[in-house]
This record gives structure tokens, C-alpha cells and sequence, in this order.
């Protein structure tokens, strides 16, 4: 685990019990519901903006100067600019996962226009920088219990162009509240799906969290080291 990866779990392991509290859920004929999609949103954007205060204080306390030239930042809006850079498999799969239909226009600036993404917490130089050196941290956090598998898919769709399109050293997919299994189930899912996927030696940059809850421990594995659990588990199938 790099220096960078580590801070992130320190960060994460410094919040607080009650960020981790959810609302009241209630049990209606036997199927778990929450109040709405937008509380649970609120709540996600709660704990990420303690994660970003606890972040900081590390980042505050740089003294190896690992962080130098670069800022933290919350919540900055991503657009993927399709038509200055074509990747077909970025639009098929952007197609796919929000059931829209764009082929006619390939050649337009719509994609541009669509197409924007917010990751939950970036540490870079500015949004107009994309070398290495300053690409430092991206993070797309989930704290839902029980997001919908499109909404995964979602989440590990834009890692993987952040890594290979925007040059991040360490993008991270944060699970709070979501089991590792359940995880790798939807992986194993998107993957048979040919669903977009970074380069073998931009996936190397890609790292997902596991916290299952306040009292469990923080895990980190490479999207590399899971899809070779996912592909072991398919062939003793």
C-alpha cells in the first residue's frame, strides 16, 4: 500500500461513529425500505465531507511533501469529452448503463454535453492539469446499503476512466456499508457484461475499499487482485 492509499485509510478510520448512522428504516411485508434515494444521498454526502475534513489534516501535515502542487477538492464536476477523443467502448457502455441511445450524434459535441460525472473526493493540482505527477486522488464513495446494481456498475464504470483517460495514480471505489461479497458478485456481473475497462496497466491503479460497518476493518484490494477472484471463482463453478 502506497503512502497516498495509506493516508486514505487513516482518514477514514478518524470519523466518527455517528457518521456512519443511517435514518430509520422500516420492514414492510417482510422488504427492508428507506424513507428515499435522496436521504440516503444525504447521508452519503455527510460522512464523504468528514472523510474530506479528515483527509486534510493529513494532507496539513505533509512533511515528506508528498502533496506539493496539489489542492483537495470536493464534489468537482467531470465532463468526458467524447468527440475531442473518441472511445467507442466508453459510449457503448455509457449507453448501456443510462439505456440512452446516442450512435446517430457519434460525431457531435453531444456526449460532451451528457456526459459529466462528480467524483465524491480528488486530490490534483487544478481541473485544466492532467499530469501524472499531480493526479494524486479520486474517490467515488457509495454508503447505500442497498444501491441499485446499475448504480455499481455506474461507480466502477468511472474509476476505470479516471484512470485512463484523466492519469490518477490511485482511484478508489469506497464502500461503506456493503458487503465485499455482494461487491465482487456485481464485479463478476459487469465484467461479463464487457463493460468499459482501463488498460491492464491503468486497472494496476484502481483500489477498492471495504468498510462494512463502524466496528469492521477498513480492507484494500486492486481491481486486478479482484477480478482474479472473481475469475477463480467462475472456474470452480
Amino acid at each position: 500500500m502506497n503512502n497516498i492509499l495509506s493516508d486514505l485509510i487513516k482518514a477514514l478510520n478518524n470519523i466518527d461513529r455517528k457518521y456512519y448512522e443511517m435514518q430509520n428504516v422500516v420492514f414492510n411485508n417482510g422488504i427492508l425500505e428507506f424513507d428515499s434515494d435522496e436521504d440516503l444521498k444525504n447521508y452519503e454526502r455527510r460522512l464523504m465531507i468528514e472523510f474530506a475534513v479528515q483527509y486534510s489534516k493529513l494532507f496539513g501535515e505533509d512533511t515528506n511533501q508528498l502533496y506539493n502542487g496539489t489542492q483537495t477538492d470536493f464534489e468537482i464536476p467531470k465532463k468526458y469529452m467524447y468527440y475531442g477523443n473518441p472511445d467507442e467502448k466508453i459510449k457503448d457502455t455509457y449507453e448501456k448503463l443510462s439505456n440512452k441511445e446516442y450512435k446517430s450524434k457519434s460525431n457531435s459535441e453531444m456526449m460532451f454535453n451528457y456526459f459529466t460525472t462528480i467524483p465524491d473526493f480528488l486530490i490534483h493540482k487544478s481541473q485544466n492539469n492532467f499530469d501524472d505527477e499531480f493526479q494524486k486522488l479520486i474517490v467515488e464513495a457509495k454508503t447505500n446499503p442497498n444501491p441499485s446494481k446499475i448504480e455499481i456498475f455506474k461507480d466502477i464504470f468511472h474509476i476505470n476512466i479516471y484512470a485512463e483517460k484523466y492519469n490518477y495514480q490511485n482511484c478508489v471505489i469506497l464502500l461503506i456499508n456493503y458487503p465485499e461479497k455482494k461487491w465482487l458478485t456485481d464485479l463478476r456481473s459487469y465484467l461479463a457484461n464487457r463493460y468499459y475497462l482501463a488498460s491492464i496497466e491503468k486497472q494496476n491503479r484502481i483500489f477498492v475499499v471495504f468498510k462494512e460497518s463502524y466496528e469492521a476493518a477498513s480492507t484494500i484490494n486492486s481491481l486486478v487482485e479482484l477480478k482474479t477472484i472473481c475469475q477463480q471463482r467462475c472456474i470452480k463453478k
